[in-house]
């Protein structure tokens, strides 16, 4: 299950995660964001080990919201390293997107553990 997040763990979660993050912001009236909060836990189920997935909800986090500069729900925001590396966000958006982007900054990320591992190799 993903952990839900606010203001108060939203660094401890994401920022400080060792793996990269998908941050599913969504409104419980949303009806675009509830077929991809079912969409997005099989991602979780798929990536499990590689990504790490939070919600956080409108509903008592409007200021994360405004943090984050949402402008439309459900929006994915995708963190490496505590920054965020990419953005995807609005009704229209297809799952197709949401899992190349995924992919990207996931091979990235293992690429990057690669070369870290091999350079402590090195010394």
């Amino acid at each position: 299950m993903p952990v839900d997040v606010s203001s108060w763990n939203f660094d401890a979660e994401v920022r400080d995660s060792d793996l990269p993050v998908l941050v599913e912001f969504h409104m419980p009236s949303c009806s675009a964001c509830q077929v991809f909060s079912a969409y997005s836990r099989g991602l979780e189920r798929r990536f499990a080990g590689r990504l790490k997935l939070v919600r956080a909800s409108l509903a008592g986090n409007k200021d994360l919201f405004g943090a984050h500069r949402i402008e439309s729900v459900p929006a994915f925001l995708l963190f490496r390293n505590g920054r965020e590396v990419d953005r995807l966000e609005g009704s229209t958006l297809r799952k197709e997107e949401l899992e190349r982007s995924i992919e990207t900054v996931l091979n990235a990320h293992e690429q990057e553990t690669r070369r870290e591992e091999e350079d402590r190799g090195r010394v």
